[in-house]
C-alpha cells in the first residue's frame, strides 16, 4: 500500500515536472519565434460550404469524408495557432504592463483583453470544428473569430507604433 502511494508519487511529480519543462520550452520559443503570421481568407476557405458541397458532387463518399476531414484538421491547425498568437500578446501585454508607465499599462489593458476575448471565442471555434470533423457530411456554421483577430492585429500594430518600448518587452 505504502509502495504503491510512494510510486504514484514519484509518477506524478515526474509528469508535473515533464509539464513544467515543456511550458517553458515553449514560453522560449514564444519569444524567439514571436507571432505566427496567418491568412483568414485561407481559413474561410476551409471552412467554405460551398467548396464541401461542390467535393460531395465529385467525389465518393469515402473520400469526400476523408477531405472534410483533413480539411477540417488543418483549420484546427490554423485556430491553434490563432490561439498561440493570442498567448504571445498575453505576455507581451503582461510585461508591457511591469514597465510602470500608466499610458503603455492602459493599453497594455486593452490589448490583453482583446486577446483574451479571442481565446474566449475559439473555444466555441474549436468545439464547432471538432463536431464538423467527427461528422464530415453535417453542415455547420463555425463561429466568426477573424474580426477580433483582425482588432488585437490592429491594436498591436497600433502600441508597436506608438510606443516603441512595447517592442522590447518581449525578451
Amino acid at each position: 500500500m505504502v509502495s504503491t502511494i510512494l510510486i504514484l508519487a514519484l509518477a506524478a511529480s515526474a509528469l508535473i515536472l515533464c509539464w513544467k519543462l515543456v511550458r517553458a520550452a515553449r514560453q522560449d520559443r514564444y519569444k524567439q519565434e514571436g507571432l505566427h503570421e496567418l491568412n483568414v481568407c485561407v481559413f474561410r476557405a476551409l471552412t467554405n460550404s460551398s467548396d464541401d458541397i461542390y467535393l460531395r458532387t465529385r467525389l465518393d463518399a469515402v473520400r469526400t469524408r476523408s477531405f472534410h476531414r483533413k480539411r477540417t484538421a488543418l483549420a484546427l491547425q490554423m485556430i491553434r495557432l490563432v490561439d498561440e498568437n493570442a498567448q504571445v500578446v498575453i505576455h507581451m501585454a503582461q510585461r508591457a504592463k511591469a514597465v510602470g508607465d500608466p499610458v503603455l499599462t492602459s493599453k497594455a489593458e486593452e490589448l490583453m483583453g482583446l486577446a483574451l476575448r479571442l481565446r474566449m471565442n475559439l473555444v466555441a471555434v474549436r468545439f464547432c470544428l471538432g463536431i464538423k470533423w467527427l461528422m464530415p457530411g453535417l453542415d455547420l456554421v463555425v463561429p466568426a473569430w477573424d474580426t477580433r483577430y483582425r482588432d488585437l492585429a490592429a491594436s498591436l500594430f497600433r502600441l508597436r507604433q506608438d510606443d516603441p518600448r512595447f517592442l522590447f518587452t518581449t525578451n
